[in-house]
Order: C-alpha cells, then sequence, then structure tokens
C-alpha cells in the first residue's frame, strides 16, 4: 500500500547529460527526475504502471506542474527527491515533490497534479477493480 504519512524516498546521481553549459543541472531535468521518482512509489508499491496501461488502457498525465527552484545541482550531486501525495480523487493525485542535495540543501520544490486518462485522453476513474484508488492514500489521511 503506498501510504504517505511517509515520503517515499528515491535516490539519484547528478550526470553530464543532466547539466547544461554552467555546468548545473538544466532546469528541464529536474521534471524528469521527479518523474522517476513518482513512478518508482507506485513501482515500490507494487503496482506497476506498464500494467495499469496494458490490462486498463489508462495513463497518467500531468495535467499542472509548479516548479520553485532554490539552488542548483551540480555534475556529480546526490539528489534525495522525497515524493507525497497531497490530495486525491477517483480522477487524480496531486503530489509534493521536494529535491533535496548536500547537506538536505533544498534544490526543488514541486507540486505536481496528475489525472487518469485513457488511449483518447478522456479523463477516467481508478479502475475498481485493480484496488489502486483503494491502495493510494494520502498523508493527511485517517486509516481505518
Amino acid at each position: 500500500m503506498i501510504s504517505m504519512e511517509k515520503s517515499h524516498n528515491y535516490m539519484c546521481r547528478v550526470f553530464i547529460e543532466d547539466t547544461d553549459l554552467g555546468g548545473v543541472v538544466y532546469h528541464a531535468n529536474y521534471l524528469k527526475m521527479a518523474e522517476r521518482a513518482r513512478s518508482m512509489m507506485f513501482l515500490d508499491a507494487g503496482i506497476d504502471l506498464a500494467t495499469v496501461i496494458a490490462e486498463y488502457g489508462l495513463f497518467f498525465v500531468v495535467t499542472r506542474c509548479v516548479v520553485d527552484f532554490k539552488a542548483p545541482a551540480r555534475l556529480g550531486d546526490q539528489l534525495h527527491i522525497e515524493t507525497s501525495i497531497i490530495e486525491k480523487t477517483r480522477v487524480k493525485i496531486v503530489f509534493c515533490q521536494v529535491i533535496k542535495g548536500q547537506n538536505n540543501k533544498i534544490i526543488a520544490e514541486l507540486k505536481v497534479t496528475v489525472a487518469v486518462v485513457d488511449k483518447t485522453f478522456m479523463i477516467r476513474k481508478f479502475p475498481e477493480q485493480f484496488g489502486l484508488y483503494d491502495t493510494i492514500k494520502c498523508r493527511d489521511e485517517k486509516h481505518g
């Protein structure tokens, strides 16, 4: 079960491909790192997104993303991405993600809204039979 009473943690390293000519992480690459962290959160909870696509024809698409860049990350830095679910409905999930660098310095903060859609990009509910909606818990949601 994904329970966001505690954040999911994901570690990654900054490689040369992540940086720009100034030697710092190119801003768009933080979005890739955050996507990987969200995907690993699901996978670590036993939810394989490839299975959701193959069996249910459903996709998670980003509908809104707000990023506050606080400090640069550089080549070789080890980054720690904390991911929490702060809101969920039958058709969307809102994530809070904090990317931290050396000494827990905040590099970036993201608020990402992800909707559930089908192959025609129509909004859909989480499939009941998959148990996805009930598996995912918000960090502030009471557990029975």
